[in-house]
């Protein structure tokens, strides 16, 4: 469930007069299918955030974009990410399906997964 606007403010902390340099929210649309978020940041924080540290994060390599053309082609939406250990290394794949599977679903995710892998490395 969502606070947003239940204390009769959009944000609770606005009750006490706080402004966080950082908030984040997030909503679930779709009945959860789709996961959408956000951070919502003070200025200064912003201005670091867009000079950056050099390291890629939160930017796409052409593996991932690779892996993920060839996930959608073998119809399974996905997101590949990379840097989750230290922002540089350890690599995930995000799948998010609806809330109500059956086990043939959990099977056609599985084998869809095992296709797009197999073809993203060329096998």
């Amino acid at each position: 469930m969502c606070g947003m606007g239940r204390t009769g403010h959009l944000f609770a902390c606005e009750a006490d007069g706080v402004s966080p340099d950082i908030l984040c929210i997030a909503k679930g649309l779709d009945g959860g299918y789709q996961p959408i978020g956000a951070m919502l940041c003070s200025g200064e924080i912003y201005k670091t955030i867009e000079a950056g540290s050099g390291n890629r994060t939160g930017t796409e390599s052409r593996n991932q974009k690779t892996f993920r053309t060839r996930a959608m082609a073998n119809g399974l939406i996905c997101y590949p990410m990379s840097g989750t250990i230290d922002g540089q290394s350890g690599d995930h794949i995000l799948l998010a399906p609806p809330y109500i599977l059956e086990e043939e679903h959990i099977e056609e995710l599985v084998t869809k997964l095992n296709r797009a892998i197999l073809s993203a490395l060329g096998s």
